[in-house]
């Protein structure tokens, strides 16, 4: 048999009052043989060979531990459920989720703290929401842009720091300033011919005005003829404005309109134009854009979530006064927190389906329902005790680190997987519950304690990297591991000594064991490995066209509103809302750079 057991007939083999005896350290059974021909059918066949070695020290412990739990079984449970249910009011009440990129980083490397020092000087662009109102008509999209910026300026309690539209009106004192070479020729020009009016404003009469114009319209006429065109054109089209002024104020005067104004009504225009108020706008005109940020902390699983609701209750009541328009948000907070709430309805699916996945393969594997109903309480319990760990040592998930549930029920289910059935085999092989269990623990212990660890272990080394995000989710993985470990050998132990304490072991199901399979591989062992070495070439010759890919667009889920905005502003306007910065100490090493 194994390790701490001697295997002694009684009678001869084959005789049906033959009696095997097993000899433990705590005493001994003899169970009564079968005849020869379902001896050499059942369990005698398949039993473990001697193993004449002692347990070791850690083989003892692990069966101390397993029977331990096994003997005491409604005390063991309560403390774990205990502990399970402390872990989990702990993590639904401690546990903080951070949703910005920035969080994924080491703030102790150099780029981060250049990148915290450029938010120090100029703040943190990265933090607008960005409306993006989209139409034909470019009045139409600016008055959408004025209606929603004025409820936005009015909520105070949830934005702060909104732009949509430059006011230029101070600048009018300073209009000179913005006027090139031959505009002010011009201008000097203009003046030229004022400066009769404005020497002495009082001169200005019908007679001096009419006087005036026809002196001038002489002088020119009497210039070269291609001259002379040139000169009179802007004279001639005076007089017809004065004239049309007099005929219109001589049939109502309420109709009166300056010719001086109507005479300059290009260059009026020109100056209205440029120092009327702007609005952020694509060249095409067929966007326009309003920046806001949120006032909200985004300690929340979806960041600033409730400003963005406000800000998209907002814009749908906009768009329901402007039909004309299309109205959506982006923005990397609106990014950061549709993704997180993207991937928290993916990881929740994707664990669900993991959980019950598990469920109905060990279901159709062992055959029956009560050994994977008691796995995947183990299991749930691990679940509670790794969410418990994570709040204590990190205090936080990440957009990396939140799909640690799914991974954990993939790995963590093996360990229960496998002291399951030894238990079951050995319960075949005649022997009680809790000697079944201690004889598990002692086989096969040390194979699952080195393998949990092993694996914990390959996670933990995350820990090397600078990156906070990786680093966090191999703590997590790693010490979940080792927390599914303790419930396969804890928890389970327990609820199999509850579920089988009246069950024979006639009654208990036999699992599937692939003989097909293993025949297979045993009788075809050379093709197997050729058409395996062929595989492995075939997969390792393509790794190499592996490429990495920069562009972390392509990392944003596919069908986000603001993920499908942002790619059309980037084929709209040539710009994006995700940017690096390089720093420089002077103006003329900032152009070096560029």
């Amino acid at each position: 048999m194994i390790a701490d057991r001697w295997l002694l007939p009684s009678g001869q083999p084959g005789n049906p009052d033959c009696v095997w005896t097993f000899f433990w350290p705590t005493g001994s059974f003899a169970v009564a043989s079968p005849p020869a021909a379902a001896t050499a059918e059942h369990s005698m066949d398949a039993l473990t060979p001697p193993n004449e070695d002692a347990p070791s020290r850690f083989q003892v412990f692990l069966r101390w531990v397993t029977v331990g739990c096994a003997r005491s079984p409604w005390l063991t449970l309560t403390v774990c459920c205990g502990l399970a249910l402390a872990a989990t009011w702990l993590t639904q009440t401690q546990l903080k989720f951070k949703t910005k990129r920035a969080d994924l980083i080491d703030p102790q490397t150099d780029y981060h703290q250049r990148w915290l020092r450029y938010l120090d000087a100029f703040g943190d662009a990265s933090e607008d929401m960005v409306v993006v109102v989209e139409g034909d008509d470019v009045k139409q999209i600016e008055a959408a842009i004025d209606d929603l910026g004025g409820q936005i300026d009015a909520d105070t309690g949830h934005f702060r720091n909104a732009l949509y539209r430059v006011d230029l009106s101070r600048l009018r004192e300073k209009a000179l300033q913005f006027a090139g070479p031959d505009d002010l020729q011009m201008m000097l020009g203009q003046l030229d011919e004022f400066q009769v009016l404005l020497r002495d404003f009082k001169k200005l009469n019908l007679y001096r005005m009419v006087r005036e114009l026809r002196f001038q319209l002489k002088g020119a006429l009497e210039q070269p003829p291609d001259l002379a065109e040139i000169a009179a054109g802007p004279l001639v089209r005076q007089i017809h404005l004065l004239a049309t002024s007099l005929r219109e104020f001589s049939a109502e005067r309420a109709r009166y309109q300056s010719p001086w104004q109507t005479a300059m009504a290009e260059q009026f225009s020109q100056i209205e134009t440029q120092f009327a108020d702007r609005y952020l706008m694509n060249a095409r005109g067929s966007m326009g854009f309003l920046k806001v940020q949120p006032k909200t902390s985004g300690d929340d699983f979806n960041g600033p979530a409730e400003a963005i609701e406000r800000l998209r209750t907002l814009m749908s009541e906009v768009g329901t006064r402007h039909p004309g328009v299309k109205l959506g948000v982006t923005g990397v907070p609106v990014l950061e927190s549709d993704e997180m709430r993207d991937s928290q309805a993916s990881m929740t699916q994707a664990s669900v389906l993991s959980f019950f996945g598990v469920t109905a393969l060990l279901i159709w594997g062992l055959r029956g329902f009560r050994y994977p109903l008691l796995s995947t309480i183990t299991m749930a319990v691990g679940m509670a005790w790794s969410f418990g760990l994570t709040t204590l040592l990190i205090g936080h998930l990440n957009i990396l680190s939140v799909s640690f549930a799914a991974m954990l029920l993939g790995i963590g289910v093996d360990f229960s997987i496998v002291v399951l059935e030894r238990y079951i085999e050995l319960r075949h092989h005649g022997l009680d519950l809790h000697d079944a269990l201690g004889e598990s623990a002692v086989s096969i212990g040390p194979g699952t304690v080195t393998a949990a660890v092993t694996s914990a272990i390959g996670f933990f080394t995350a820990l090397l990297t600078d990156f906070t995000g990786v680093a966090e989710l191999g703590v997590i993985a790693g010490g979940g591991i080792l927390l599914f470990l303790v419930a396969a050998f804890v928890v389970q132990p327990a609820l199999i000594a509850i579920a089988d304490r009246n069950l024979k072991p006639t009654m208990i199901c036999n699992p599937i064991e692939a003989n097909g399979y293993r025949q297979l591989l045993s009788r075809q062992a050379l093709p197997i490995c050729v058409i395996c070495l062929a595989g492995l070439g075939f997969l390792g010759s393509r790794a190499l066209d592996v490429k990495y890919d920069y562009n972390l667009l392509n990392l944003q889920a596919e069908g986000l509103e603001p993920v499908e905005i942002q790619h059309r502003i980037f084929e709209q306007s040539d710009s994006s809302l995700l940017f690096a910065v390089s720093l420089a100490n002077s103006a003329d090493e900032a152009r070096d750079l560029k």
